[in-house]
């Protein structure tokens, strides 16, 4: 998919899925992607334990952790020094509420993207 993407011209890359698992592979096309001009932003999951997940925890990754709509950490975000940047993780679409870092993670993305448009 990263690269397909790349081969497309795609310039940012919002990722709300996450693993537990180190994988070589992963973070190989993970900077693949990177060093082809990407952004790559990924949810840090929900569960507060301070311990990294894949990608969000990869160097070439730029890790979200979830706000709560009042500006706070998002009690079920996870934290630690992989998580870069921190955005809302509540959205209402459809009449439906929408909570994690799954959210929070394609909010940084939309940003940096209105960012490259100007």
């Amino acid at each position: 998919a990263l690269q397909y993407a790349v081969n497309s011209g795609v310039e940012i890359i919002s990722m709300s899925w996450g693993s537990e698992v180190d994988s070589r592979f992963m973070e190989t096309a993970m900077n693949f992607a990177v060093q082809k001009g990407m952004t790559l932003y990924a949810a840090a999951g929900n569960e507060p334990t301070g311990t990294s997940i894949y990608p969000a925890g990869y160097d070439s990754v730029i890790a979200v952790g979830g706000l709560n709509p009042d500006g706070t950490q998002w009690q079920e975000s996870n934290y630690g020094d992989f998580v870069e940047l921190y955005e809302p993780a509540l959205a209402n679409f459809n009449d439906r509420v929408y909570v994690g870092t799954s959210i929070a993670s394609p909010y940084a993305a939309f940003k940096a993207a209105k960012n490259v448009e100007k």
